[in-house]
């Protein structure tokens, strides 16, 4: 459904500006889900301003543009990776966008010949477009994805350390007409061993790393 993805900000296509830090990056992997590697390529066109440019291997292209503070924050590149995270073939691009104790971070999918965002699981940020991963030690926050029976599963997690067991609240989403739809939060008791299944991005592997 169109009304569950919104079109990314498209860039001007000129040069991007020749900033010091504006290191171009490209990675090859298949967005469009049609089996063939796709050409990403990401750049800076202005401060706390990148461009997404795709253009896959049948020729079609799209640019998008995002905002990030994540280099002045924590001293790095906003390009996190690539990863099958929802239930369409295809590649989605994860950018980081800001970062503070945990990070912020926006997924970038293909969908009828256009770069748009994908929203986050409708829980802790209410169906926004930032997702939020942390690892504090005494917090943790993240995404577990599974399939079962055909179905595309997520589950947010935000869990403490109480004692020998981590407590707090998992909610689980399945992804359906285009877009993760809530099933159910659950109030949960963990044992350290169950917890290490719910850290960070898990369920997932991430290709073209920096």
């Amino acid at each position: 459904s169109g009304a569950l993805l919104v079109p990314a900000t498209h860039a001007a296509a000129a040069k991007p500006l020749a900033l010091p830090s504006a290191a171009t990056r490209t990675v090859h992997v298949d967005v469009d889900g049609d089996g063939h590697a796709d050409e990403v390529t990401i750049e800076q066109n202005a401060l706390h301003s990148y461009v997404v440019n795709v253009v896959t291997a049948a020729g079609r292209n799209d640019v998008a543009q995002f905002a990030s503070t994540i280099e002045d924050d924590w001293g790095i590149e906003p390009w996190y990776g690539a990863a099958r995270l929802d239930h369409v073939k295809g590649y989605e691009l994860l950018v980081l966008t800001s970062g503070g104790d945990g990070v912020m971070f926006r997924v970038l999918t293909w969908r009828s010949g256009a770069l748009v965002f994908e929203r986050a699981p409708k829980t802790l940020m209410k169906g926004a477009y930032d997702w939020y991963l942390a690892d504090l030690g005494f917090a943790r926050f993240g995404y577990r994805f599974s399939t079962s029976l055909g179905h595309r599963y997520v589950r947010d997690f935000e869990l403490y350390p109480s004692g020998k067991h981590w407590k707090g609240t998992i909610v689980k989403s399945v992804w359906k007409s285009g877009a993760w739809k809530k099933v159910s939060s659950k109030k949960v008791t963990l044992t350290k061993k169950q917890a290490k299944a719910y850290n960070w991005l898990s369920g997932v592997t991430i290709i073209a790393r920096p």
